[in-house]
């Protein structure tokens, strides 16, 4: 805890956007205006106080995005990586930092974390089943995955969600499943995943973030 004389340091982090498009009003209001008004908070009471973001280039928006378009996904980020960024400068966001995680400062500190986490013993390997095309020789995540909804019957439901009646369901659950990339049925196999222990340190979090409303109410 630091005294009176020096300066709380805090770090302020925002959602990452994905870098398959452009932002809107609401994202900006919702995600990122309230990190904002926090960190100018903190300016004007004098914490030594740091705001990062950047371009989430990973992951299924990005390949769904490219997919659509019809090219790469390193063509779809080298697009809008820029765009995004020129969008928090214009709205001028108080970002001390805005990166993307397809640098190598990123790559590398992210294994760094996942070190640390790994040798600290708070992650855990568990065996999964997973959508597989074997066509297409590629795993599919759940957004590549359609069927019938085991809610409403919708005949064209995610394997994350149900537009028709906006359930979350799970892939597996999904009638008559079929690939997004062939069409063809996707067959289940086991795969590993990494999961962090969050629950171990659930009371000690609660207890940080009560600290902080107090701090700032």
């Amino acid at each position: 805890m630091s005294s009176k004389s020096e300066k709380q340091k805090i770090l302020v982090t925002s959602a990452l956007p994905y870098a398959n498009g452009s932002l809107h009003v609401g994202q900006l209001a919702g995600a990122y205006l309230p990190a904002d008004l926090f960190v100018r908070y903190h300016h004007r009471v004098g914490s030594d106080v740091v705001f990062i973001c950047g371009s989430d280039e990973h992951g299924v928006a990005i390949t769904l995005a490219a997919d659509a378009r019809q090219t790469t996904p390193q063509a779809i980020v080298d697009s809008f990586h820029p765009q995004l960024k020129a969008t928090f400068d214009r709205a001028a966001f108080t970002l001390d930092y805005y990166g993307r995680t397809s640098s190598p400062e990123h790559h590398k500190t992210a294994q760094a974390f996942f070190k640390v986490l790994h040798d600290g013993g708070w992650l855990v390997t568990r065996t999964e089943e997973q959508f597989y095309d074997e066509k297409a020789d590629r795993w599919l995540p759940d957004r590549y995955v359609e069927g019938i909804c085991p809610h409403c019957e919708h005949p064209d439901a995610r394997g994350d969600e149900c537009e028709k009646c906006g359930t979350w369901i799970e892939a597996k659950t999904l009638g008559e499943p079929r690939s997004k990339l062939t069409g063809n049925t996707p067959i289940l196999k086991e795969t590993t995943h990494w999961y962090f222990k969050l629950s171990e340190i659930a009371p000690e979090l609660e207890g940080l973030v009560l600290a902080q409303d107090a701090a700032v109410g």
